[in-house]
């Protein structure tokens, strides 16, 4: 059984029950390094995971030095990818030139990637983004957001399962 399917570049990966990542293995430079992951996330020409244990790597395009200190999750972009610390700190790192990899500081219980964007939902489950275009600015009121999913034109976020999702972009 695969979980935690992941699409990106041109690429398709999942995780087996070990933490072994399988891939259409279409582009031989978004082939993950050997190893067991928790999680695996693919952007336009990167992908990143978390090692079981909490260590990141990323392999593809540079995305410049990978932070070194254990995460929960991760998240990549077009050219910049964000994780969460086992603290619930947000953590960006790669190309900043629309201040993507510039975090807030606080505590989150998700982040998402796109193109000149990040986002993320904090521990009181309001959304925050950073970076440059209308999905920065039309960040929704409220809180209770549960999940985010993106785009590079697009974000939704649903509060309660069954609930509808709220979608911008």
């Amino acid at each position: 059984t695969l979980t935690g399917l992941t699409v990106g570049g041109g690429e398709a990966c999942a995780l087996d029950a070990d933490g072994e990542a399988h891939c259409a293995e279409r582009v031989p430079s978004m082939q993950p390094p050997t190893g067991r992951y928790s999680q695996l996330d693919l952007g336009a020409a990167s992908g990143c995971g978390i090692l079981r244990g909490g260590a990141a790597t990323c392999w593809g395009a540079s995305l410049g030095p990978t932070p070194t200190a254990a995460m929960s999750t991760v998240s990549v972009g077009e050219a910049h990818a964000c994780g969460l610390l086992i603290d619930g700190a947000a953590v960006c790192w790669g190309d900043n030139s629309f201040g993507q990899t510039g975090a807030p500081p606080g505590r989150y219980a998700s982040v998402v990637t796109g193109d000149r964007y990040s986002c993320a939902i904090t521990v009181a489950g309001t959304v925050e983004c950073w970076g440059q275009g209308p999905l920065v600015s039309g960040v929704p009121v409220g809180n209770h957001f549960r999940s985010l999913v993106a785009s590079d034109s697009a974000i939704c976020a649903n509060r309660d399962p069954g609930s509808r999702p709220v979608c911008w972009g």
